[in-house]
């Protein structure tokens, strides 16, 4: 279970730190569109293999 636990508080730190880049990029460049979507995508790939491999 910590196993586990530690691996979702870092997935919870780098989720925030894409958060604040994104915010940074929507603050330069105005349409960062592309970039929120694959980096969300990104994110759900891993979520999705994360709760595979617990599952097993």
């Amino acid at each position: 279970m910590s196993v586990v636990s530690f691996i979702y508080a870092i997935l919870i730190v780098f989720v925030s730190a894409g958060v604040v880049i994104v915010m940074s990029m929507i603050d330069l460049t105005g349409e960062p569109t592309i970039e929120r979507v694959t980096f969300i995508i990104a994110v759900i790939a891993l979520t999705h293999s994360l709760d595979k491999r617990s599952v097993k």
